[in-house]
């Protein structure tokens, strides 16, 4: 679920003028929003002289200035305190600037209104608009200036006299406990209400569609779209109008496409988020009219209609409950329960969307239904609207998407650089060259400025992206849908692949095994048929320990839930007639069938109405229900969820003494496993009493009932997926939330931990810090290697244990308490648990987030595979993160896959990697077309010619283009190799490749002159003053031998396993190269003619010379291909290129942990053993880490 930032600190440092007035600050710190604010004032003379430098640069300089905003600040304006700025330029933590007009909202009457200013107003101001320490509402609104504000990214940021800052504004997330909260559920009064509009505004999304004008002048100034025109025009001016025209056609149409697509985005997100509804909200008192809902405002109280509605804003529940599918914004298809606030009126309880999701209704969700007892209104209350709302930060995260820079477009650029100091070089050449020989200046400029056009190919960023079109167009084809592209690339860096466990690695619906309920304090055997069981509290339980919810007659809620209630074979009913045989309403009636006979018992005896439930939340590993009998006055509390987390709420008589033996027995086997535990309340609960309780009072001494055996049966595909990861030398990574031993079961079943490879269990003792400052101990247990997972009895010899044993490698699995441990008291063990970590259960949601940073800050590209909501934090941090859902677009992730099993990961890898050596290929090609190219012009302007108009047409548009366009489209490998891509496009292996076809393709352009100028019958060009001849000997030779040369590159570059096909499967890609080749043939040996003469501007050469090229040019791909498969694939290359290009190999922070882990032959050495019965107490150090670690043969 979307999280909104709940930090009351809103400025780390401040940076002052003479005065101590503050100029800059930095807002938001330490979230995702963090932004710098710097204040300026506009300065009269420096706005005289820098336009008066953009108008002696004919507006140069101003379209430099609209390529850094920055610069256009920091040369126009002054800093300045922002207390009294009149704009602010941000840079956020990704170094992207933006500049912004302060406002001011006018004070009005209303605004001043003395009536409205009491206490709790104030206090709701101070809470709402400014950070925690502020004293007054008068720090923000005062009496002549009114509010001063600046939106940035959608929010809007107030200004606060008390800390000199601008300061988010916020919602009731700003510090208000739950009490507060209710204390406004009567609504708020009319004038409140205008006051409060003022500062937050309309609660809207707007999405602003730039028209195509607009766009156009945004696009056509882009530093592509001006060097394009700036080439364009000197072409035109050195009459190559063919060529020109060409160039300008294509420019247009990819313009025109690019224009109509971004529209076409931008009109269906602004649909998307459209909304006009109206709703019913209460204006103080019970009275509700009914407002359109742009007009709603924090603060406000709304009616949820009881045949649902999609929401507008994000809502605080404070009566009633509703079913809500979240589907938009996480994916997750089974609606989900919300209940109302908890009301701690003794307690100082603040309210947090992170502790409070199941009871906050978020913008764009769909309330399915809203139940209340008799006539009652359910009520919420608005605390947020507009951008920031869940469905407002989503939209945002869309808009300002967290920008990639991959090392591939950064070597681009590196690469970029070169090129354009080759272009320098040539420059500096040609006006040389030209000069000696004469020429006039206006032909110089010409000429030379041509050289740096064709040394630079403008079309270079999109040729990289054609490949990662392909790609994308292909994944969709396997029902894998991207909405990131630029993460194709990403996907073929992967080094490890982390997988949810239930409904990802194992199937998402669950089989009854059979139940172990408590007689006697006394596990039973084994039930597997629940209906042979006579009526108890274990079957009660149950029958109503759920969420399940009737939806259009059909049942409806979580699978576990629906498989449990099944089992019992009960009926759920919404009583027609509410309360009917109840003294108070219950929403939910279960019972049993009239056919069926309970113990004796009739049927109308037996009817629970379900009176309140607490949601299932991962935090607290359990749900609970309040529940009452119909001919009982009492109520009685039912709680299920994980078995350690009941076993712990349940009063320790009531527990069998082999609770951990039967837990080990089935977890052990893969068996997923939960508690029912049950309270009886009794009597003096009334029953609006048992409406506000909160659940940490109820849910505490409790009677253990038994155990429920859940089978989570493993995919078919997911044991083949994870044995080809593997072979690939990509690591796979358990984070789930389940047991740890179910978690261990299902790894060595999917072979992600093989059979012989030992698996090590940490987990904490406790995870509290003790009294005297002694950190908690974590636990070590060692398990045998064999499918069983029976833990292996603990002696003094097996506790030297070495961890590079003969008998195979070792894992670590990791319980969610233990890796907060670790992470808080013992960090510097923490990277050596992450690279040899397999399994991390009982994780948090937040915990997976975090463990996918962990993984990233060694040095791992990682990749995400999950199917629930619970995943969407990891899907999100992760470099790539695949959702297996039903949604063609999951907002959590970059891919979506809609087949339901992890099948699409080898799909995205392999993808990735083609795409990857694609865009590697493409870009080698564009750089050795460009050189030959440019060394063709430059031999030329030595021999006094130049290539043609039709010829530079003919090369650029014939040949490139059409090379360009299909080389990435070969497909990828079958397999995924156990290798990885280069990574880097200015690596010692990528140079050596270019280089040495940069050689050859020179070489041979020289031979051909060399042998030309050999011949009797060659006639050299006269000087002209008139400029270079086309029509030449010269021009035809070094034209005609090029043409083979951008053919031979591109197919020695078009390199097929292990990452992609080869490219002869390429069929359009095949053909390119194969009618090209032709063409260049029949201009070769075309006799002299009109097209030739006049159109081709070739000058007919002999016969035999026409041979002689072809033979060079056959010689040329023999040496290059010889090259490029042999020589530059020799292994014992890599080190003295490395050497000459002055490059250690780098190893990565996990490569480097991994090989101090492999050096040590016991990195954890026990150093002292005080034995004692099954447990010991050992020392255990790693990197001077002296950590007391409790290892134990029991859970």
């Amino acid at each position: 679920m979307p999280k909104h930032s709940s930090m009351n600190i809103y400025t780390l440092k401040q940076q002052s003028d003479e005065e101590g007035n503050s100029c800059s600050t930095v807002i938001n710190e330490g979230t995702d929003d963090e932004f710098t604010c710097c204040g300026y004032k506009i300065s009269r003379w420096r706005c005289f002289l820098t336009y008066t430098l953009v108008a002696c640069t004919a507006g140069f300089f101003y379209l430099f200035l609209y390529w850094q905003p920055n610069w256009k600040i920091w040369l126009l304006y002054q800093k300045w305190p922002l207390h009294s700025a009149t704009v602010v330029l941000n840079k956020d933590k990704y170094d992207r600037w933006m500049a912004k007009d302060i406002k001011h909202i006018p004070t009005t009457e209303r605004l001043q209104d003395d009536n409205t200013d009491n206490n709790s107003e104030r206090s709701w101001e101070r809470k709402i608009l400014l950070s925690s320490n502020s004293s007054t509402a008068d720090n923000v609104i005062h009496e002549n200036n009114g509010v001063k504000y600046f939106n940035y990214q959608k929010l809007r940021y107030i200004w606060n006299d008390a800390s000199q800052a601008y300061v988010r504004l916020r919602g009731l997330d700003a510090g208000f406990t739950t009490a507060e909260i209710y204390s406004m559920a009567g609504g708020m009064p009319t004038v409140v209400e205008d006051k409060r509009r003022f500062i937050f505004g309309e609660n809207t999304i707007k999405i602003r569609v730039k028209s195509y004008s607009r766009l156009f002048i945004e696009e056509v100034l882009s530093a592509l779209y001006i060097f394009q025109l700036f080439s364009v025009c000197l072409w035109m001016s050195d009459e190559y109008y063919y060529y020109a025209g060409c160039i300008l056609i294509m420019s247009i149409v990819s313009i025109t496409k690019t224009l109509y697509s971004t529209k076409k985005q931008m009109l269906s997100l602004r649909r998307t988020v459209a909304g006009g509804d109206k709703v019913n909200v209460c204006r103080g008192g019970q009275d509700f009219e009914n407002v359109w809902q742009d007009t709603l405002i924090p603060g406000d109280v709304i009616e949820i209609p009881r045949h649902g509605c999609v929401m507008s804003c994000d809502a605080i529940l404070l009566s009633g409950n509703c079913i809500v599918n979240e589907s938009a914004l996480t994916g997750e298809s089974v609606p989900v329960m919300k209940t109302n606030l908890p009301n701690h009126t003794t307690e100082n309880v603040t309210y947090s969307l992170k502790h409070h999701q199941r009871h906050t209704l978020y913008c764009g969700t769909k309330v399915i239904q809203a139940r209340y007892y008799g006539n009652e209104i359910v009520r919420a209350i608005v605390s947020h609207t507009g951008y920031m709302t869940a469905k407002g930060d989503m939209v945002r995260a869309i808009l300002y998407p967290k920008p990639l820079t991959l090392k591939l477009e950064r070597d681009s650029m590196k690469f970029v650089a070169v090129l354009a100091c080759l272009a320098l070089v040539g420059f500096l050449y040609s006006v040389i060259l030209k000069y000696l020989h004469g020429e006039p200046a206006s032909e110089i400029a010409l000429e030379s400025l041509d050289v740096i056009t064709i040394a630079i190919p403008p079309a270079l960023p999109v040729a990289l992206t054609v490949g990662i079109a392909y790609a994308q167009t292909r994944l969709k084809a396997k029902k894998v849908f991207c909405i990131s592209p630029q993460r194709i690339n990403i996907c073929g860096y992967l080094d490890v692949i982390c997988f949810d466990k239930t409904g990802t690695l194992t199937e998402d619906s669950m089989d009854l095994l059979g139940v172990l309920p408590v007689l006697n304090n006394m596990f039973s055997r084994l039930v597997k048929d629940i209906t042979s069981m006579p009526y108890s509290d274990f079957i009660a339980g149950m029958a109503c320990c759920h969420s399940i919810t009737k939806i259009d007659n059909e049942l409806s809620g979580d699978p576990l839930d629906l498989k449990m209630f099944e089992s019992v074979q009960w009926v759920l009913e919404e009583p027609e007639t509410e309360g009917a045989g109840y003294e108070t309403i219950a929403p939910v009636v279960v019972k049993p069938p009239s056919n069926i006979a309970s113990n004796g018992e009739q049927q109308d005896d037996i009817e629970i109405g379900i009176i309140r439930q607490f949601p299932f939340m991962s935090e607290l590993q359990r749900m609970s229900v309040i529940i009452r009998h119909k001919t009982e006055s009492g109520m009685v509390l039912f709680v299920k969820g994980s078995p350690e987390m009941i076993c712990s709420l349940c009063m320790k008589d009531t527990v069998p003494a082999d609770f951990t033996e039967q837990l080990g027995r089935y977890t052990k086997q893969g068996y997923r496993v939960i508690a029912l535990a049950c309270k009886n309340l009794g009597p003096k609960l009334p029953w609006h009493k048992a409406m506000k309780v909160t659940r940490d009072k109820l849910e505490c001494d409790l009677t253990f009932l038994g155990l429920i055996i859940m089978q989570n049966r493993l995919k078919p595909e997911s044991t083949p997926v994870i044995q080809e990861l593997k072979a690939a030398n990509i690591r796979t990574v358990m984070i789930t939330g389940d047991n740890v031993l179910t978690a261990m079961s299902v790894a060595r079943e999917c072979t992600m931990v093989h059979s012989r490879d030992q698996l090590i269990f940490i987990t904490a003792e406790n995870s509290a810090e003790e009294p005297d400052g002694i950190p908690p101990k974590i636990s070590f247990m060692f398990t045998d290697s064999s499918n069983n997972f029976s833990l292996e009895e603990m002696t003094i010899s097996d506790l030297a244990i070495d961890m590079n044993a003969s008998s195979g490698k070792y894992h670590f699995a990791v319980s969610g308490d233990a890796y907060s441990v670790i992470v808080k008291h013992y960090p510097e063990l923490l990277p050596k648990i992450l690279v040899r970590g397999c399994v991390f259960a009982r994780m948090s949601p937040d915990q997976k987030a975090q463990l996918v940073e962990s993984l990233q800050e060694l040095d791992y590209y990682v990749g995400m595979c999950g199917d629930g909501a619970n995943d969407c934090g990891a899907l999100r941090t992760a470099h790539a993160g695949v959702a297996l859902s039903e949604l063609e677009a999951s907002v959590a992730s970059s891919f979506t896959s809609k087949r339901d099993n992890i099948e699409c990961i080898p799909d995205v890898i392999k993808e990735g990697r083609s795409s990857l050596v694609g865009s590697f290929a493409v870009f080698k090609y564009m750089a050795l077309y460009s050189i030959i190219q440019y060394v063709s012009i430059l031999i030329m302007y030595w021999l006094l010619t130049i290539l043609g108009d039709v010829q530079f047409m003919y090369i650029d548009i014939f040949i490139i283009t059409l090379i360009t366009v299909t080389m990435g489209r070969t497909a990828a490998y079958s397999k995924i190799a156990d290798c990885k891509p280069l990574e880097s496009l200015v690596g010692p292996a990528m140079l050596f490749s270019v280089g040495t076809q940069v050689i050859i393709q020179i070489t041979f352009q020289v031979i051909v002159v060399i042998l030309l100028k050999s011949q009797s019958w060659f006639v050299p060009i006269e000087p002209q003053l008139s400029g270079d001849a086309v029509y030449s000997y010269e021009n035809a030779a070094v034209f005609l031998i090029s043409l083979f040369q951008y053919i031979i590159v591109a197919a020695i570059f078009s390199k097929g396993p292990p990452f992609r096909l080869q490219f002869w499967t390429n069929y359009w890609y095949l053909a390119v190269l194969v009618i090209c080749t032709i063409v260049s043939i029949v201009i070769l040996f075309l006799p002299e003619g009109a097209f030739m003469d006049s159109f081709m501007q070739v000058y007919p050469l002999p016969w035999t010379f026409r041979l002689y090229i072809l033979g060079i040019a056959a010689a040329n791909f023999v040496i290059s291909a010889a090259f490029e498969l042999y020589v530059v694939e020799m292994p014992s290359l890599k080190e003295p290129l490395r050497f000459l290009c002055c490059r250690r190999k780098k190893m990565k922070k996990y490569q480097r942990i991994e090989t101090e882990v492999n050096a040590s032959k016991s990195w954890l050495s026990v150093s002292s053993i005080n034995m004692s019965s099954s447990h010991a107490d050992i020392l255990v150090e790693t990197n001077n880490i002296n950590a007391n670690i409790e290892t134990g043969t029991a859970l």
